[in-house]
């Protein structure tokens, strides 16, 4: 196997492999609701000092090669989110739906 040179080296991590998301049901809807109750909540109702991240049904990904942990509702504390969490090159088409490529 031939070792790359620095000027080849991919600056992102190739993540096209990833399933994010894949329209299978797998909750009912109340369930659903009480989900995005929580987080809901939370902000709401938290004291402003400690910055912390709550969402639902969010997929972490550790590495490419392993396949992402989903829980149902996570709660992170002392972290923030960047202002814009879409990937790099992608523009809303319009609010809550997902973004195509610059380039469409």
């Amino acid at each position: 196997m031939e070792a790359l040179r620095y000027e080849e080296m991919p600056l992102e991590p190739d993540v096209s492999h990833l399933v994010t998301e894949d329209d299978a049901p797998v909750d009912s809807w109340i369930s659903e609701k009480q989900m995005r109750l929580f987080p809901n909540i939370l902000h709401a109702s938290w004291k402003p000092g400690r910055p912390f991240v709550a969402a639902a049904d969010v997929g972490l990904f550790d590495s490419v090669d392993e396949p992402a942990v989903v829980p149902d509702i996570m709660v992170s504390l002392d972290v923030t989110l960047p202002e814009d969490c879409r990937p790099k090159g992608r523009v809303p088409t319009s609010p809550g739906f997902s973004a195509r490529p610059r380039n469409w």
